[in-house]
Parts: C-alpha cells; structure tokens; sequence
C-alpha cells in the first residue's frame, strides 16, 4: 500500500502529475478488479474508462524511465 507522503513525495519530483489523482487511479483499478463477468454493464463501462485513464499511467510510465535514465539507473 502506498502511503500519502510518498504520493506527495513522487508529485514533488514530478514522477506523478498529483497525488490526489494517483490515489483516484488506484481506486479505479479496485473497482475494476471487483467487476464481475456477469456485470456487463458496469463491465463495459470500466473498462472503457479504463482506455481512457491508460495514458496517463503510459505517461507516468515514461516519466519514470526518464527520471531513471538521467540517474543512470535505467534497466
């Protein structure tokens, strides 16, 4: 579980565009990973918001890799 103030702390460092919204994502994927087949509706709906929300973890994504990059610690 990540705590607030590494949020705060990865915002700062510009590695996540804010906090509040890393913690909007993360609810989001408890949402999602809690559709049952069943669910159609709420099924589809999901994951079309989830489509949507993709590129900003691409983008976090990226972020990291630049951040590492520059540090020398890229994989």
């Amino acid at each position: 579980m990540v705590k607030i103030d590494t949020l705060n702390r990865l915002e700062k460092l510009e590695l996540i565009e804010s906090a509040e919204k890393w913690k909007e994502l993360k609810e989001f994927r408890n949402l999602l990973t809690h559709t049952y087949p069943w669910e159609k509706e709420k099924l589809i709906k999901n994951l079309k918001v989830t489509l949507k929300r993709s590129m900003e973890l691409l983008s976090t994504f990226e972020r990291f890799k630049d951040f590492l990059r520059k540090r020398g610690l890229e994989a």
